[in-house]
């Protein structure tokens, strides 16, 4: 969960998958916790992501679509990461933060 000045939030699943599709299981997981944090966090807006490595299904798109929640698939992924160029020794400093 990462929160914005202007008390906006986003709350993302993430999915790995070695198949070519993933189906809603992302998408209904972040439907289902968000109440949880919204409750939480009273006062502050979630935009719902759903991310994963490869693509989502006929079903996750349009489930996503209903629950408005933004899915990001492998080209969108990997659009995203190429733009933010972050140095490895950003990111492994942030994964030890994040687990300590």
């Amino acid at each position: 969960m990462v929160f914005n000045d202007n008390n906006t939030g986003f709350l993302c699943q993430c999915k790995h998958t070695s198949n070519d599709e993933i189906g809603w299981d992302a998408v209904k997981e972040i439907a289902a916790g968000s109440p949880a944090y919204m409750a939480r966090y009273p006062g502050y807006r979630f935009q719902k992501l759903a991310v994963t490595n490869k693509f989502f299904n006929k079903t996750a798109i349009e489930q996503a679509i209903h629950l408005s929640i933004k899915l990001v698939d492998r080209h969108a992924l990997i659009a995203m990461l190429s733009e933010a160029r972050i140095p490895l020794i950003e990111l492994d400093e942030e994964i030890l933060t994040a687990t300590n």
